[in-house]
């Protein structure tokens, strides 16, 4: 219910799933609210986007919950067609964090409001999520606030609250497992005093406006600072020749870890990694960059159509 309505569900809504449900987005975005709501729910066994711009201007389809890998495709179709299809009026994104070119492009171009989502399955649902609606400057670029049926707080590494636009861990109550199988560590470790620990680090602004840093798992400590890696891959994928780009700690013996960037091109698109990282120093935004990058011609992907980070990771361990 609550989903439904942040997204502003009714009967008339007409949804397409871009891929299996087997994911949680699939199956607390696609499915539950739209039957909630009496809606229609339309699935594709696999995503093809000139396949499914037809079908949804064929069917009226209202709303395509997917992730920012499938709304770049999608938006390049749409381009070619010269539109959106028809009825189309807004987008939640899940599964990765969106690309603010990416959010602008689907609001300038399309009209299509792209509402960005952040959850888990531990909560079989979201910390937060954005309305289909325009936003102010200050907030055009963070995720939404929580939804009601649950409590967020952002919580130091002793569970303090910490002030309104510092960061820490996003914490929350009023709905989440009951704990991970067969494993009582690791539940006691993520479920602490009433309250489930994301692992997820972000800031909190005084509207409850959610903006995300970062896994504190994906945590990058060079020189015994710590830094995260997404506003440093936004940065890169505001390059124009960038279609993936995530950001890891390469091991390096005098600072102990320093940001890398890998990042794989839009084909037929040519740049190299000293423009690569001259974008990003010369990016206002950051104040941290990537000291390295490469460019490879394939990235390694999860099931769920994520980024995968761990195959990252071991790759840069074994070189």
């Amino acid at each position: 219910h609550c989903i439904a309505e942040r997204l502003q569900m009714n009967s008339r809504d007409f949804t397409l799933g871009p891929t299996s449900p087997a994911s949680s987005y699939g199956l607390v975005v696609n499915l539950l609210p739209s039957l909630h709501r009496c809606g229609t729910v339309g699935l594709m066994t696999s995503w093809d986007a000139p396949t499914a711009w037809s079908f949804m201007q064929d069917n009226g389809v209202t709303l395509l919950p997917a992730n920012p890998l499938i709304f770049d495709d999608f938006l390049r179709t749409c381009r070619k067609k010269r539109g959106k299809p028809a009825s189309l009026r807004a987008a939640p994104s899940g599964g990765a964090p969106v690309p603010p070119d990416l959010k602008k492009a689907f609001r300038d171009e399309l009209g299509v409001h792209l509402v960005e989502s952040y959850g888990q399955s531990e909560i079989g649902g979201f910390v937060a999520l954005g309305y289909p609606r325009a936003e102010p400057a200050e907030r055009e670029y963070a995720i939404g606030p929580a939804l009601p049926d649950k409590e967020v707080r952002v919580m130091d590494e002793n569970g303090n609250e910490v002030l309104i636009g510092q960061p820490g861990e996003l914490c929350l109550r009023g709905g989440f497992m009951l704990g991970y199988w067969e494993m009582p560590e690791k539940t006691n470790e993520a479920i602490r005093d009433g309250w489930l620990h994301t692992g997820d680090m972000g800031v909190m602004d005084s509207e409850g406006y959610i903006s995300m840093l970062g896994r504190w798992s994906e945590r990058i400590v060079s020189n015994g600072k710590v830094l995260f890696p997404r506003p440093m891959e936004e940065s890169l994928l505001r390059h124009p020749a960038v279609r993936y780009a995530a950001v890891i700690g390469k091991p390096d013996p005098q600072e102990g870890e320093i940001p890398k960037a890998i990042v794989v091109l839009h084909q037929g698109q040519k740049t190299n990694c000293s423009d690569l990282l001259a974008h990003c120093r010369n990016d206002p935004s950051l104040s941290e960059y990537p000291q390295v990058v490469e460019i490879i011609s394939e990235m390694p992907m999860t099931p769920t159509g994520k980024i995968g980070r761990a195959a990252l990771q071991q790759r840069e361990k074994v070189r």
